[in-house]
């Protein structure tokens, strides 16, 4: 017989009972286990006692956060949470969600964001603890405090003119470590970083922190999360304007689980929930299998196997081959991705790091749609011109790195992926500036740069007046997207030595001693970018190898170190199986039928009165 309990209180059931419960593998969608609507009559006095006489006029209110327990005799089949869909004249109708489907009702109720969520607030916030975030990673912080740039010129300079003007660019405006303010008989002999007198700050949450702080906020605790065992992924961070502690106002007020969909697709995880230690796992994708076992079905036990053609859904995609970032509009995106149509019309010259030249100029780049492709390190540039207004700058000539989010395709004939977290602009920060050279060697102009990251929403890029057929091709129209569409994040690695240009009066082998050991905080979404040294009039790529190497956000990168890892499953295939089972069997172990391995996807039981039917429909990925 077919028992029902809701919070221990046992409801009747009807005589003609069916109930169709799915359980889903949380490895191809985050459905969980769940029941379709199950009809109880509140015109029996024990079920209206239970629900409290819902029908009633006079009731305004309905129960809620339930434990229903369904039980075949004394086995347990389903536990998860009640969910009431309807009350009609003296019936209530209901479903009982589990595993990573308690988790969806959860975060859809009253399509629930983000910002309704109780994530938890900074409970110290000064320059103290702000200093102390650049120096430790996500392990000891749940946020850090790097400099993020308020305004997104082509091209910068004077960052640092005043500590005055720099707040004005700036959020978290540090000093210039070891900057002598112009004064060479007074060296100053103290590198350390520190605020200045008006430092703006913003905290930066990390994503591991709001991934795991709306998991708590709907009621489980996170006992493993393998974003954190990540060296770039445990590094990123959110993008935050906002003057707030409170970290459900310092991301975009996106639907919970969208979050947690594009938390999935874009980090390569998959949520598990335990919903027994209300418990949840977050787990690769490339490892969910590991430690899986085999479920094995008998011959005599199936009764039909049959093979259909199946549209393929990206819900049901694991092995990414086709992958691009959903880029907001706006001219530093519009260089990131050409566009392969805006790459047909450029001719492209191959080079490495270890050449002499480019074997073209940038002027004939800029007139004739050139293009250089670094082959070692998978960079294009492209010829760009500004025209600076000024007398003695005149016009300078850079190249310009290009593609550096360019969508991955390895096969046409499969879904893309698309990703709502986004790589942030970033900005070349010169700290031109007097800086002591060490000892007995008195000081000298020099011009240390790194990179920032862009606050999206603080405006938009200062764009050139000059007429280019290469900056046309690029940038074309500007398109207004809504800036609460994406996430916008970086990789914080930390405090790490200045670059340095490789030409002009300021030559790194001239400077080797203290001056050159110059440190800032860097953030980087790529592996290179051009940067303008301010006054000293010029401009050079800087390229992040070292500890830097390879911790970027280009989908080139992930692709390598995330999804080529993962199983490769034909999704466009489906095969049904039905076949007999006295229990209810876990989706997420590996099925052998007539001797061939299949993952599962989900298996569909039948409930009656009398309890559990034997026959199961299941349907199944070929290994």
């Amino acid at each position: 017989m077919t028992h029902l309990y809701i919070n221990k209180q046992e409801v009747r059931l009807p005589d003609d009972l069916e109930i169709d419960y799915y359980v889903y593998n949380p490895f191809f969608g985050r459905k969980g286990s769940f029941t379709y609507d199950i009809s109880i009559s509140l015109k029996d006095g024990t079920n209206a006692k239970v629900y409290d006489h819902i029908h009633r006029w006079n009731r305004s209110t309905k129960p809620g956060g339930r434990t229903a327990e369904l039980y075949d005799n004394e086995k347990l089949l389903v536990r998860g949470l009640e969910v009431i869909l309807s009350v009609e004249d003296y019936t209530v109708k209901i479903q009982i969600v589990s595993d990573n489907s308690e988790l969806n009702y959860l975060a859809a109720d009253g399509e629930k964001r983000l910002r309704d969520l109780p994530m938890g607030v900074i409970g110290t916030f000064d320059k103290i603890q702000a200093l102390g975030s650049l120096y430790y990673t996500s392990a000891q912080y749940d946020y850090v405090c790097p400099p993020i740039a308020r305004v997104l010129p082509e091209m910068a300079v004077a960052w640092f003119s005043s500590e005055e003007r720099a707040a004005q660019k700036m959020f978290n405006n540090l000093h210039r470590p070891g900057h002598n303010e112009g004064d060479p008989n007074h060296p100053r002999l103290d590198y350390e970083l520190d605020f200045a007198d008006t430092p703006n700050l913003r905290a930066q949450p990390y994503l591991v922190t709001i991934v795991e702080a709306v998991v708590r906020a709907l009621g489980y605790s996170v006992t493993y999360n393998a974003l954190r065992e990540d060296e770039v992924l445990s590094q990123v961070y959110i993008i935050n304007s906002k003057d707030t502690i409170r970290y459900n106002e310092m991301v975009p007020n996106w639907l919970v689980n969208d979050f947690l969909d594009e938390v999935e697709k874009w980090g390569n995880v998959v949520f598990l929930i335990d919903k027994l230690t209300k418990t949840c796992r977050i787990v690769n994708v490339h490892e969910f299998y590991a430690s899986a076992g085999f479920i094995y079905v008998e011959k005599d036990k199936v009764v039909d196997e049959t093979e259909k053609e199946y549209n393929q859904s990206p819900d049901d995609e694991v092995s990414y081959r086709n992958m691009s970032y959903k880029l907001p509009g706006g001219v530093w995106y519009k260089y990131a991705d050409m566009g392969s149509k805006k790459m047909q019309q450029c001719w492209q010259q191959n080079v490495n790091k270890s050449m002499d030249g480019y074997g073209v100029s940038i002027q004939d780049s800029i007139q004739s749609k050139g293009i250089i492709h670094y082959t070692d390190i998978e960079l294009d540039l492209v010829g760009r011109k500004w025209e600076t207004g000024s007398d003695v700058m005149g016009t300078q000539y850079y190249w310009r790195p290009v593609n550096v989010l360019k969508e991955v395709v390895l096969d046409e004939r499969e879904t893309k992926m698309e990703f709502r977290i986004v790589p942030a602009p970033t900005i070349g920060l010169s700290l031109y500036g007097r800086y002591w050279k060490g000892e007995g060697d008195g000081t000298a102009e020099v011009a240390p740069c790194t990179v920032i990251p862009y606050a999206q929403d603080q405006g938009e890029s200062e764009g050139e007046n000059s007429e280019e057929p290469m900056r046309d091709l690029i940038e074309g129209t500007d398109s207004e997207d809504s800036v609460t569409e994406y996430m916008s994040v970086a990789v914080y690695n930390g405090i790490r030595v200045c670059h340095w240009q490789s030409d002009g009066y300021s030559v790194p082998k001239n400077y080797p001693n203290m001056a050159m050991n110059l440190k800032f905080p860097l953030s980087t979404v790529t592996n290179a970018t051009m940067v303008r040294t301010a006054t000293d009039g010029t401009n050079f790529l800087i390229f992040f190898d070292g500890e830097a190497a390879d911790k970027d956000l280009r989908l080139t990168s992930l692709y390598k170190r995330l999804y080529s890892k993962n199983y490769a499953i034909n999704t466009q295939v489906i095969h049904k199986a039905f076949f007999y089972a006295d229990e209810i069997l876990d989706p997420k172990q590996i099925f052998v039928i007539k001797n061939r391995r299949f993952y599962c996807k989900f298996l569909l039981y039948k409930i009656d009165k009398n309890g559990l039917k034997g026959l199961v429909e299941g349907n199944f990925f070929e290994m």
